[in-house]
C-alpha cells in the first residue's frame, strides 16, 4: 500500500510539472492558454477509464481540440482562448457526460455504464432515407425498386450480378459462366438497336466508369473483361437501388438513359469495435449435357450422310462422284490398318469430358467497425478464389476497403471512402481475328468426331503425351481441310489471362447552411488498369511450325483515371405540417482520361513470353495504340411540393453538354414531371389494414444516349489508307 501510494503521488508530481513547464512555455511564447487536468473512473468500481475521450465543443457542438484518458484515467486538456465552450466525456458503454467550462483547473469525473435492466423492452425507430434529391422513398413519383443485403453471408453470389439474379423485376440478368466473366443487364429491356444498352452503376454517389469507348481499339480483351470494374465484394454491400424511369434517372442525365443502379456499401456505426468474419466454400459439379454418339455411331451417320447426299443430287453426276470419293478414299472414317493415323482414328473418346472438371470456390472476408461520437470507421478485406467447371479456367479476387465518417459539428460532416481491387482471370482462349467456332472450347468439344485421339498413340497402344492436332484432315464435315482445333490442347496450353486493377477515393462533405438548407459535395477519383496476355500454341492448331499462325501471341491492355465532381443545394422544408417544399440543385461533373495499346506477334516459342520480342514475327492483325479524353457536365434543377403528405407533384429539368458531340449540337435538354397520390392515408382506407402503403404514381420524361468517345469538335486525326507516296500518311478531320 505504501508502494502504491507512493507511485500515486510520483505521477501526481510529474502532471503538475507537466502542466507547470508547459504554462511555462506558453507565457513564454505570449501565447494565453489554459489548461484542466482531472480524472475519469467508473462510477461503480472506481478503476481509471482508459481510453476515454475528453473534447471541448463550441456552441455549435463542433470539436476544438481533444485528448484521450491514460492507463491510470488521467487526462491533460488544452482549452483555447474563446468563450461558452464545454467539455464532454464519452467511452463506449457509458453514458456521455458533459461540463460547462468556467475558468475550471481541474475536472474529476465518474461516467455511470448505459446499461438498464428491465423486464420487457419495446425499441421503435424510423430511419429516414433520402436520395440525391432529398425525397423519401414515400415522396417519390419515379419508378424504383430496392434490394436489401442482409443475409447475402451466407449465400452462394461473389459479384453484384449475382446477388441480383432474380430479386428484381423487369432487370433482366444474363450471367456468364466462367469464373469472372461479364454479364449482360438489361433494365426494362434493350433500349437501343446500335447503341449502348448498358444500366449506369453509382458506387456511393459516384458514377463507374464501366462502359468502353468506341474510339478505344480494345482488341486485347472481349467485352467479359471490363466487368473486372463491377468487382465489388457484396459482403461490403448494404443495399441496391435500381431507377428504371426518366424520372428516377434525370439527375444522371443521358448516362442513366438505360436505368440505374445505385451501390451503397456499408458504413462504420456507433458502438463497440465489432469484428467480423465470413468463410465460404462452394463445389460446383457440371450438370449432364446433351447425350453424345459414341465412336461408331459416328461414323455410321457420316457414312449415312454421305450416301444420302449421293442419292439426293443423283449417282452418275459428277457431284455425286465426288461424295462417293468422299465415302471410299476418306481414312478417317472408313478402315484401313496400313494407314499411318489408322490408331488415332479408331478410338472412342467423349471430348466434352476430357475438358470438363468439378470447380470450387473460397470466399473469405474480414471487416472491423466501430465508432464514437464523432467520429466511426469501416475496414474490411477480401479474398476470392474461384475454379470453373472448364479446365484453364479460374478467378481470384484481393479487395480492401477503408472508410471513415467525422462528425466536426452539427453543420459540417465529412467522409471518406477508399477501395481497391486486384483480380485475375484466366478464361478460356478468344479472338476477334481467329475463327470463333475454332476458338472456342466447348463448340470444338461437341463438334470433335468421337473416334479421334486428342494425343498420338504410341507403338504400345497407350496415348502418349504429344497432343495429335492433324491439320488437313477430315474432322466431321464434308469438307475436306478441316482445321478445328484440338480442344484438350486448347483447355490446358493456350493462355487468355487479364489482370484488372481498379483503386478509388471518394470524399463526401456535407455542411448545413441554415435550417432546411443543406450543401453536399461529392469528388471522386478512379484509376482502372487492365492487361491482358493471349498465347495460341502450336499444338492446338496444327498449324506448320513455319506458319505466322504458329506460336500467336498478343499483348495488350488500357489505363483509365477519371474525376468526377458533383455540388448540391437541397431546401427542404415543411410549413404549417402541411405543405412541404423540396427543391434542389445539381451541378456535375466529369473528366475521363484513357489510353490502349495492342500488338499481335507469331512464332513465339512459350506462353511466357507474348510482347513483341526479338525473333517473333509482327502479325498483319490491327495493332496499335490510343488515347481518349472525354468530358462531360450538367445541371439539375427539381422540385416537389407534397399536402398533407400524400398529394405529390414533382418537375424537374435536366441540361447538359458532352465532348464526344459537335459544338452546334452539345447541349441537351431533358424536363421531367411526375405525380403521385398515397391512397392508403385516405380515411376510406382505414379498414384495409392489409395495405401498408398503396401509391399511384404518374410521370413523363424525356432521356438521351451520347455517344461514347473523344472530342470530335476540336479535330481528330485519322490514317489515310495508301499513305503518301511510300510513306505513312494521316489527315486532320474537323467537325
Amino acid at each position: 500500500m505504501k508502494k502504491e501510494l507512493l507511485m500515486k503521488i510520483i505521477r501526481k508530481i510529474i502532471i503538475l510539472l507537466i502542466v507547470l513547464v508547459a504554462s511555462h512555455v506558453v507565457s513564454a511564447q505570449g501565447v494565453q492558454r489554459s489548461y484542466v487536468t482531472g480524472k475519469v473512473v467508473d462510477s461503480q468500481t472506481g478503476e481509471p477509464l482508459t481510453g476515454t475521450n475528453v473534447y471541448v465543443l463550441n456552441t455549435e457542438n463542433r470539436s476544438l481540440g481533444g485528448c484521450i484518458v491514460d492507463l491510470n484515467g488521467q487526462y491533460i486538456l488544452n482549452i483555447p482562448n474563446q468563450k461558452n465552450l464545454t467539455i464532454m466525456f464519452s467511452f463506449v458503454g457509458f453514458k456521455s457526460q458533459t461540463v460547462k467550462y468556467s475558468g475550471q483547473q481541474n475536472i474529476d469525473i465518474k461516467l455511470v455504464e448505459d446499461g438498464k435492466a428491465l423486464n420487457m423492452v419495446e425499441v421503435t425507430a424510423k430511419r429516414v432515407e433520402r436520395n440525391a434529391l432529398g425525397q423519401t422513398p414515400r415522396e417519390r413519383v419515379s419508378a424504383i425498386s430496392k434490394v436489401s443485403m442482409e443475409g447475402l453471408e451466407v449465400a452462394g453470389v461473389t459479384n453484384v450480378t449475382d446477388a441480383l439474379q432474380g430479386a428484381l423485376a423487369n432487370v433482366d440478368i444474363l450471367t456468364g459462366a466462367d469464373p469472372g466473366s461479364g454479364s449482360s443487364i438489361r433494365i426494362r429491356g434493350t433500349s437501343s438497336l446500335s447503341a449502348n444498352s448498358n444500366p449506369l452503376f453509382v458506387l456511393d454517389g459516384v458514377p463507374m466508369p464501366v462502359d468502353v469507348s468506341s474510339d478505344f481499339n480494345f482488341a486485347t480483351a472481349n467485352s467479359d473483361d471490363y466487368s473486372q470494374l463491377l468487382n465489388i465484394s457484396p459482403s461490403d454491400i448494404e443495399s441496391i437501388e435500381v431507377l428504371k424511369d426518366a424520372a428516377a434517372t434525370a439527375v444522371w442525365g443521358s448516362k442513366g438513359a438505360n436505368g440505374v443502379l445505385l451501390i451503397v456499401t456499408k458504413k462504420g456505426k456507433k458502438g463497440r469495435m465489432s469484428l467480423s468474419y465470413s468463410s465460404k466454400y462452394e463445389f460446383r459439379k457440371e450438370g449432364s449435357s446433351i447425350p453424345m454418339l459414341n465412336a461408331k455411331q459416328y461414323v455410321s451417320m457420316i457414312q449415312d450422310a454421305i450416301w444420302n447426299s449421293v442419292n439426293d443430287v443423283g449417282q452418275g453426276t459428277s457431284q455425286a462422284n465426288t461424295y462417293l470419293n468422299l465415302l471410299y478414299n476418306t481414312k478417317e472414317i472408313g478402315f484401313d490398318p496400313e494407314w499411318v493415323y489408322f490408331k488415332e482414328y479408331n478410338q472412342d473418346v467423349n471430348w466434352l469430358d476430357l475438358i470438363t472438371q468439378n470447380g470450387m470456390s473460397a470466399d473469405n472476408s474480414f471487416s472491423l467497425s466501430g465508432g464514437g461520437e464523432k467520429a466511426n470507421y469501416r475496414l474490411s478485406l477480401g479474398h476470392l478464389s474461384e475454379e470453373g467447371t472448364t479446365i484453364g479456367t479460374k478467378f481470384e479476387r484481393f479487395s480492401g476497403k477503408f472508410n471513415m465518417q467525422y462528425k466536426f459539428s452539427n453543420r459540417l460532416d465529412i467522409s471518406t471512402n477508399y477501395s481497391f481491387t486486384r483480380g485475375v482471370r484466366n478464361a478460356t482462349y478468344s479472338d476477334k481475328y481467329m475463327d470463333d467456332e475454332k476458338a472456342s472450347i466447348r463448340g470444338n468439344s461437341l463438334t470433335k468426331m468421337p473416334n479421334m485421339s486428342p494425343y498420338i498413340i504410341g507403338s504400345d497402344g497407350n496415348p502418349t503425351s504429344e497432343y495429335f492436332t492433324p491439320f488437313s484432315y477430315f474432322q466431321g464435315s464434308f469438307a475436306t481441310n478441316g482445321k478445328i482445333y484440338n480442344p484438350v490442347a486448347l483447355a490446358y496450353e493456350a493462355k487468355n489471362r487479364t489482370l484488372a486493377i481498379s483503386s478509388s477515393m471518394i470524399f463526401n462533405l456535407h455542411y448545413q447552411i441554415a435550417n432546411g438548407l443543406d450543401y453536399m459535395g461529392i469528388v471522386g477519383f478512379q484509376s482502372n488498369m487492365n492487361k491482358t496476355d493471349k498465347y495460341l500454341p502450336q499444338s492446338v492448331t496444327g498449324e506448320s511450325y513455319i506458319s505466322k499462325y504458329t506460336g500467336v501471341s498478343s499483348d495488350g491492355g488500357s489505363d483509365g483515371l477519371y474525376l468526377t465532381t458533383e455540388n448540391r443545394l437541397i431546401f427542404n422544408k415543411t410549413f404549417a405540417e402541411k405543405h412541404k417544399i423540396v427543391m434542389s440543385a445539381v451541378w456535375q461533373t466529369n473528366d475521363q482520361n484513357s489510353s490502349s495499346y495492342i500488338s499481335y506477334t507469331s512464332g513465339n516459342a512459350s506462353s511466357g513470353i507474348t510482347d513483341p520480342t526479338v525473333g517473333s514475327n509482327m502479325k498483319n492483325y490491327s495493332g496499335g495504340s490510343g488515347h481518349v479524353k472525354y468530358q462531360d457536365l450538367g445541371g439539375l434543377i427539381n422540385s416537389q411540393y407534397t399536402y398533407l403528405d400524400r398529394y405529390i407533384v414533382n418537375a424537374g429539368y435536366r441540361f447538359e453538354a458532352s465532348s464526344s458531340l459537335p459544338e452546334n449540337t452539345r447541349w441537351g435538354k431533358f424536363p421531367t414531371v411526375g405525380a403521385a397520390w398515397i391512397f392508403s392515408d385516405e380515411t376510406f382506407m382505414k379498414g384495409f389494414e392489409m395495405i401498408s402503403l398503396g401509391k399511384i404514381r404518374a410521370n413523363w420524361g424525356k432521356s438521351g444516349n451520347s455517344p461514347s468517345g473523344s472530342a470530335p469538335y476540336v479535330g481528330s486525326l485519322s490514317a489515310i489508307a495508301n499513305g503518301y507516296g511510300e510513306m505513312a500518311a494521316i489527315q486532320h478531320v474537323k467537325i
